[in-house]
């Protein structure tokens, strides 16, 4: 994922918590909120520790961050996306991450294809 697509301050990720809206499947959760500036786009990653221990985190991490890059010419500009791992996300395959995330962005409209 390239630096201008990163979500990275700490008060960024809790405005969109608080003022945003989020939707949710089995593996995922997705918090988006519109920004005034239409051309720009900003993703943020969130994995709990209550997951697993940190080799487990990363790699679940990287797995969506890749899956994200790959959907990333059919997300629209204009939101700032935070995409939260649950649980039952610990050792699910990639094909399953990228199809929940896809699925997300298709039911909360955010999907281009």
């Amino acid at each position: 994922m390239q630096k201008k697509y990163r979500l990275k301050k700490n008060k960024d990720y809790q405005k969109l918590y608080k003022t945003g809206k989020s939707f949710a499947c089995k593996y995922l959760i997705l918090h988006y909120a519109p920004l005034k500036d239409k051309t720009a786009l900003s993703i943020g990653f969130s994995v709990s520790g209550k997951l697993g221990k940190a080799v487990k985190r990363n790699k679940l991490r990287r797995q969506i961050k890749e899956a994200t890059r790959h959907l990333l010419s059919n997300i629209p500009r204009g939101y700032n996306l935070i995409i939260t791992a649950r649980t039952t996300a610990a050792g699910i395959p990639y094909k399953t991450i990228s199809d929940s995330i896809k699925y997300m962005l298709k039911k909360t409209n955010l999907w281009l294809g």
